[in-house]
């Protein structure tokens, strides 16, 4: 059924398959990666923060909760340069001084 619809939204909105087989890989390679950072990082703390523009993909966040059920997880909502080093400065701030 899901490759049926699939193929559908493929045909319906004239999309390049082999575009969409490409981005479809590196979503898939991407959460992959990620998950091994996560996997990584879990044992040092349960609260886990995603941040940049990659994060922002709602079914791969999604699939981190569902992956990993107990730990919390914090989208960062600013996810460009300046939102990054904003957090990194209050972080020095508050903890490193």
């Amino acid at each position: 059924v899901v490759n049926t619809i699939f193929i559908e939204k493929i045909v319906k909105y004239n999309l390049d398959y082999d575009k969409v087989e490409i981005a479809k890989k590196v979503q898939e390679k991407t959460f992959e990666e990620t998950c091994e950072l996560i996997d990584q990082a879990k044992h040092m703390n349960n609260n886990i923060l995603l941040s940049g523009g990659y994060f922002l993909n709602c079914s791969n966040n999604f699939k981190y909760v569902e992956k990993y059920p107990d730990l919390n997880f914090f989208v960062d909502p600013i996810p460009h340069d300046a939102g990054t080093a904003i957090g990194v400065a209050l972080y020095y701030d508050i903890y490193k001084k």
